[in-house]
């Protein structure tokens, strides 16, 4: 159960797009070799981490991009984010510098960087920090919410070179370990995150990405009156 948790959570994450599609069990317990029992059980549990929306007497579906779910995703991760740094102030002031895959990189190569890199730079860059903090629960929270926001945050960094060196600044501030600095950085990062969202939302529906959910496991569904919310 739990490697096949692992794999379907994986291509659910990876394939996010912004329309309501069908997830076939069947199909995907036929691309998996399993039953289809493991499936369900699995696409109830990413139901509830809120990767999917499983509709009762319908069946599960993917989620889209939505303005009102990233922007309620970002106001959370500033808030665990921000109140680790002041965790991290309050214990001894300094960061734990993470010198692994290009965090210690300056803003230029950042903006070089493939759309891919970029993102999972932000992903293990604001883990990073709450993990300083001790709280487990929020890191749980944090990596719940990198999943959720998975597909939004490579569009946005493929989409908006104000974003990326947004990010590599704030990169900059932490190599400083300026904690209270970081503070200010992430906030003023955070309010112009939220300034662009519907403008991105807006390229990221007619941007024609048909992605790989265009393939027999994950069928498009047309949906009476709009959609699911």
């Amino acid at each position: 159960m739990d490697e096949i948790y692992t794999q379907i959570k994986a291509k659910i994450i990876n394939e996010q797009r912004d329309a309501q599609r069908r997830i076939r069990p069947e199909e995907l317990a036929d691309e998996l070799r399993v039953s289809t029992t493991p499936v369900r059980d699995a696409l109830k549990l990413l139901a509830r981490e809120k990767l999917v929306t499983n509709i009762p007497n319908t069946g599960f579906f993917t989620k889209p991009v939505s303005e009102r779910e990233m922007r309620d995703l970002f106001n959370l991760q500033w808030l665990l984010i921000d109140g680790s740094l002041r965790v991290i102030a309050r214990n001894d002031g300094l960061l734990t510098l993470n010198a692994s895959g290009i965090l210690s990189h300056g803003r230029r190569q950042l903006r070089n960087c493939p759309p891919q890199s970029a993102a999972e730079l932000a992903d293990a860059f604001f883990l990073q920090i709450v993990r300083q903090s001790g709280n487990a629960d929020a890191v749980d929270v944090i990596r719940n919410i990198n999943e959720r926001s998975c597909y939004f945050r490579l569009k946005e960094c493929a989409f908006d070179a104000d974003a990326v060196d947004d990010l590599a600044s704030i990169c900059e501030t932490y190599y400083r370990r300026e904690t209270e600095a970081l503070r200010s950085e992430y906030r003023n990062y955070h309010d112009r995150r939220l300034k662009r969202l519907p403008r991105l939302i807006s390229k990221i529906r007619h941007s024609g990405d048909a992605g790989p959910y265009a393939d027999s496991s994950l069928s498009e569904i047309d949906w009476p009156g709009g959609g699911v919310s």
